[in-house]
């Protein structure tokens, strides 16, 4: 969930419907969230019509890195916002003209047992790191209370260089990771898989403390003995036991590549092929600068081409195994989670991102007799076809008007923007839950009630209105996607507008 949709204060797991929109009410006034949106129209990050009131979330001044706002017109994006071409990068790592020093080169910091940093080089096209500050001690406060500035952690990449820049981006912090992999492998039988996290970095590295952290004592003792027995001492061991070793038994070749604010929390894990920080209007700004810098990657990694994109957020804990994302292929859709869901037969828990522990698919929230869905925007999996006319196609006509509605929040953007694009969804099996949330707490309190994060069982969804299609036959609801889903069993559904 995009923090648009985020509340300082917790949210109780029954928050569906309008008790949730009285709280959103709440935060408008209380200044955490800004909302301005006319009733019926939905806008997600420049993905359907500019000319429609904008939706705005402000955090905090520094950073609204995840704020849903529309992007500002540029001579790569058409009139409604939507990118027309993706870039392509040159061989030194440049993209659209845009010079990079074939001379330049970038260092990853590493600590030893004494605190002394090394540094190794990297391949040419990639950023020069500067060095972190010397340690000094810190001086008395003055007449002004201002206290010396803390020197950089230990193993963490500090700001490129002045100017230097990647796909067009100034970065604010480079892991260049191992490299490039050798072009036999790059070739190799194996598919390639892009596992993109990308958001706010706040809690990616962090270690769980498990008698003191808030969100696990809010998930019960249960659930703290269940992430201890397999071993999840942070976000990243959860994605790196339930995505990354998955995508490995498939027999899928998977690079974790990290697109978020800044890099704070320790040294990157060697399982990170590469990650950049770099600041960004809001989350779909943010998405649309990580793929330049994936399809800079491939240009640079050539004839490294990704087959499959794996979306999911830095913060994400996932406490299940990833499916196949061949699954993606076969039926012709993208995988996602559902925010809210009606009249479909056959969902669990399990392909919800709220409402852990009702049974209702937090239909409640929707306005509309007919069947259909909000999209989850915390993870998905696609083709790379599929992603890309998502991030970088052309609107292909309206969203179906009877098509169930929403109060204004990020996944009702996201959703409409797949529906004019003609993206079909697929419900997606997958528990997870976003620890760095500003609404993490509501979240950890809902999950708690049934063991959703402790192993429990999929608690089937039985009262989601009458029943009009089935799991399987969500993704014929998209219109404008038939060429999508010809590769899938069943050709497309157009519904009637």
């Amino acid at each position: 969930m995009l923090d648009v949709s985020d509340s300082a204060k917790p949210l109780s797991q029954g928050l569906c419907g309008r008790r949730a929109a009285f709280f959103a009410a709440a935060n408008v006034l209380a200044g955490s969230v800004m909302l301005l949106w006319p009733r019926g129209s939905v806008v997600f990050s420049g993905i359907t019509d500019a000319s429609q009131t904008e939706a705005r979330y402000q955090k905090r001044p520094a950073d609204d890195a995840d704020a849903v706002t529309r992007l500002e017109p540029r001579t790569t994006e058409a009139d409604n916002g939507s990118l027309l071409l993706l870039p392509s990068a040159n061989s030194n790592g440049s993209v659209s003209g845009v010079p990079v020093s074939s001379t330049s080169s970038s260092s990853s910091l590493s600590s030893d047992a004494g605190g002394t940093k090394t540094t190794s080089s990297t391949a040419p096209g990639q950023l020069q790191s500067q060095p972190p500050e010397q340690k000094q001690k810190p001086k008395q406060k003055g007449a002004g209370g201002a206290r010396t500035p803390k020197p950089a952690q230990k193993g963490v990449l500090g700001p490129p260089g002045p100017g230097a820049q990647v796909a067009g981006l100034q970065l604010q912090g480079h892991h260049p990771g191992p490299g490039c992999p050798s072009p036999a492998a790059s070739s190799a039988a194996a598919e390639h898989v892009a596992v993109l996290a990308i958001g706010q970095g706040r809690a990616f590295l962090r270690r769980f403390k498990l008698q003191k952290n808030k969100f696990l004592d809010k998930l019960g003792d249960k659930a703290k003995a269940y992430l201890d027995s397999q071993g999840l001492f942070s976000v990243f061991a959860s994605q790196q036991r339930n995505v990354l070793t998955p995508l490995a038994d498939l027999g899928f070749s998977a690079d974790y590549l990290l697109c978020v604010d800044s890099m704070k929390d320790g040294p990157m894990p060697s399982e990170v092929t590469e990650a950049w920080a770099f600041s960004a209007k809001n989350q779909g700004h943010r998405i649309k600068n990580c793929i330049k810098l994936v399809l800079s990657r491939e240009e640079r990694c050539s004839p490294l081409k990704y087959g499959f994109i794996v979306r999911l957020r830095p913060d994400l804990l996932v406490l299940s195994a990833l499916p196949d994302p061949r699954n993606a292929r076969k039926s012709g859709c993208m995988l996602a989670r559902l925010r809210a869901a009606s009249g479909i037969a056959g969902l669990t828990n399990e392909h919800l991102s709220y409402g852990y522990c009702d049974t209702g698919c937090c239909s409640r929230a929707l306005r509309g007799s007919d069947p259909g869905y909000i999209v989850d925007d915390m993870v998905a999996i696609a083709t790379r076809e599929l992603f890309f006319r998502l991030w970088g196609g052309k609107k292909q006509g309206p969203a179906p008007k009877s098509w169930p509605r929403m109060k204004p929040m990020s996944e009702s953007g996201l959703t409409t923007g797949m529906l004019e694009k003609g993206v079909p969804v697929c419900p997606l099996a997958l528990r997870c839950l976003p620890m760095g949330s500003l609404q993490a707490d509501g979240h950890a309190v809902g999950a708690a009630k049934c063991g959703y994060a402790a192993g429990a069982p999929a608690l089937p969804q039985t009262h989601c209105g009458p029943a009009k299609i089935t799991a399987e036959e969500v993704r014929l609801l998209t219109p404008y996607s038939t060429d999508i889903l010809a590769g899938g069993s069943e050709g497309g559904h157009q519904q009637q507008q």
